[in-house]
């Protein structure tokens, strides 16, 4: 058995306008903004094989971001 969720297809209608379909696309962009403040780390995570158990409350402002350099990065700036 596997944790990754079944794929699945949507069927989309034949007669959307370019207007209908760019609305559908912008609410989904919309959606994804605070799925992926909520749950962008835990998904990363399990995405790179880890185990984990995301915070089940966490402050609805709460964003993590990655360090990108390290805890160690120090280096001076040249101006």
């Amino acid at each position: 058995m596997t944790d990754t969720p079944e794929p699945f297809t949507i069927l989309l209608p034949n007669d959307w306008t370019p207007e209908q379909a760019w609305a559908v696309q912008d609410c989904l962009d919309e959606l994804l903004v605070p799925i992926q403040a909520r749950y962008g780390a835990a998904v990363q995570q399990w995405l790179d094989g880890e185990n984990t158990d995301p915070d089940p409350d966490p402050p609805p402002d709460a964003i993590t971001q990655q360090d990108l350099f390290g805890t160690d990065f120090d280096d001076p700036l040249p101006f």
